[in-house]
């Protein structure tokens, strides 16, 4: 049938008898993430508020191209942090 969607079923997990799920990468807490973009966007040194490791930026260059996306990501613990470049631009 054209235009009908088919659900997709997650394959059984043979260990629990559950569903299997994509893992997500973790996250930092709402006001971790702040708190780590403000510095980002004010070019400030950055480290992890979590476990205070080295935070990795990518795309490397410092401003990032309006509107593109910037990942901040803690090298120690893997805790990632994500915004578009940009964004609060102009806003007032």
């Amino acid at each position: 049938r054209s235009g009908t969607a088919l659900a997709t079923v997650p394959a059984p997990c043979s260990a629990n008898g559950g569903f299997m799920r994509k893992p997500r990468p973790a996250t930092f807490p709402t006001a971790q993430a702040l708190h780590v973009i403000a510095c980002d966007r004010n070019s400030e040194p950055l480290s992890c508020p979590s476990c205070s490791g080295k935070i990795e930026r990518t795309p490397n260059a410092n401003p990032a191209p309006p509107r593109s996306q910037v990942t901040l990501r803690c090298r120690d613990c893997g805790r990632v942090a994500r915004y578009v470049a940009g964004g609060a631009a102009g806003a007032a």
